[in-house]
């Protein structure tokens, strides 16, 4: 994720976002000790393979 910040500062990035699982506490916990901030949004997935 420091790599990731590295390059985005290089290109003048000022944000970064990702998608995490509510249930994925491991990584909530590791993204909260690097710093960002988790929003409440709902993420929408439609399987159109799947759907009549």
């Amino acid at each position: 994720m420091n790599h990731a910040k590295d390059i985005c500062k290089e290109k003048n990035i000022s944000l970064i976002k990702w998608e995490v699982e509510k249930d994925n506490v491991r990584a909530i916990e590791f993204y909260n000790r690097l710093g960002a901030k988790i929003t409440e949004k709902g993420i929408f997935r439609w399987n159109i393979k799947a759907s009549n």
